[in-house]
């Protein structure tokens, strides 16, 4: 259509037929050039990860994202959880955000729990019609616990269409032990049974945990084996022998390839009069 007009405008001016020829020439291959630029151009966009390295709690996963442009250039905005670690042809800038993982605890222990990558970056990329390219990136973060991000996701932003392309694979196995304890909420005298109760989500009946009691003083720690029962829940009680501030730790040692080996984010406090 913009071609046409413009076709319009120069016929009023020219008058003479060569020109008309020409003029006609150039409007068809104006109309030729836009038919060649289609206004649904799209990405192909495919994510992969690797094996997650990691013995334990916590995990690095390399991520990876392949991209091949079709018959039209693009300008590519990628946002994704991690660290890139190298790219293909095309990066025309990159920024990398990190997160706090700090926790406020009242006693002595504190271990932070991800629930997803501290880090992410940005990557900003050009890619020439039909030209490919990547982006590698490792995610680290805890064993993930129910209710936490199951997936990687890769947001990638093309002219005003934003796609998601997820990879379910990295944060599959090992799963987290999301553990909760409840000490004594009332006044505690020296000798009393002490009751601890807790849960142990996702761990099936039958599996163990254990709580750590650290007494005061610097005493000597004591571990109390305790099983799983319904909902989650476990339960152990000892007797606070000496005066003073204790703190309890619950703490979950893997058995099987499902679970990660897990504890509490912070202690339980309680003080014994």
């Amino acid at each position: 259509m913009a071609a046409l007009m413009i076709l319009g405008a120069l016929e009023c001016g020219a008058g003479g037929r060569l020109r008309r020829v020409v003029l006609a020439a150039l409007a068809g291959a104006l109309v030729a050039a836009a038919a060649a630029t289609p206004a649904d151009a799209k990405l192909r966009l495919s994510a992969h990860s690797a094996t997650p390295e990691t013995g334990g709690l916590f995990g690095r996963v390399p991520v990876r994202l392949d991209i091949r442009a079709d018959g039209s250039p693009h300008d590519v905005l990628v946002r994704s959880p991690g660290s890139l670690m190298a790219v293909g042809p095309g990066l025309q800038a990159q920024s990398a955000i990190g997160g706090r993982t700090a926790v406020a605890c009242h006693g002595s222990w504190a271990r932070p729990h991800l629930s997803s990558s501290p880090l992410a970056f940005t990557a900003v990329l050009h890619l020439e019609p039909g030209q490919s390219t990547w982006l590698q990136a490792v995610v680290d973060r805890w064993a993930p616990w129910p209710g936490d991000p199951a997936e990687a996701a890769w947001t990638v932003r093309d002219g005003a269409q934003t796609i998601v392309v997820r990879d379910p694979a990295p944060f599959s196995l090992p799963r987290g032990v999301h553990l909760v304890l409840r000490g004594p909420t009332g006044p505690v005298a020296a000798g009393d049974l002490v009751r601890v109760s807790g849960t142990a989500d996702p761990l099936p009946r039958g599996a163990l945990v254990s709580v750590d009691v650290h007494p005061p003083g610097g005493r000597a720690l004591r571990v109390y084996t305790a099983r799983v029962g319904a909902r989650h829940r476990f339960a152990v009680a000892f007797r606070a022998r000496a005066r003073g501030r204790y703190e309890l730790v619950a703490r979950y040692r893997r058995h099987t390839s499902e679970f990660a080996d897990d504890t509490s984010v912070c202690g339980n406090v309680f003080d014994v009069g």
